[in-house]
């Protein structure tokens, strides 16, 4: 949601970051956690109903989420993640130093002005 809040385009600034064009994936329980937020009358709610409009511009991946265990989100992004060659974009922290600690290479927010990568793929 933050890109929204920044009038970011995310999209385009993943592609200069990366210098390639890239296919832009979500997964069902992210697109869930959206769903549920952009239900609440607030701005909250209001910027993850813009989130889910950017959300429709991904592939959203099912065949690889069938068999994930339940959890919170950022538990299934760390399992969707592990042992694929992938870049997960966030700007939560926590989540963050998760993914570092599992060496999957991160898209954050740098300075609220642009993007940066931290680690790499081989």
């Amino acid at each position: 949601m933050l890109p929204i809040m920044l009038k970011m385009d995310i999209f385009n600034e993943i592609e200069d970051l990366l210098s390639r064009k890239i296919i832009f994936v979500t997964v069902p329980p992210v697109l869930s956690e959206l769903k549920r937020l952009s239900e609440k009358p607030t701005k909250v709610g209001r910027r993850a109903s813009l989130a889910l409009k950017l959300a429709s511009k991904c592939e959203v991946l099912k065949n690889d989420v069938e068999n994930m265990p339940e959890g919170n989100v950022d538990d299934f992004i760390l399992g969707f993640s592990k042992g694929k060659k992938i870049i997960v974009a966030t700007t939560d922290i926590n989540l963050k130093k998760r993914l570092r600690k599992m060496k999957i290479p991160v898209i954050h927010l740098r300075g609220c002005s642009h993007i940066e990568l931290d680690g790499f793929i081989d």
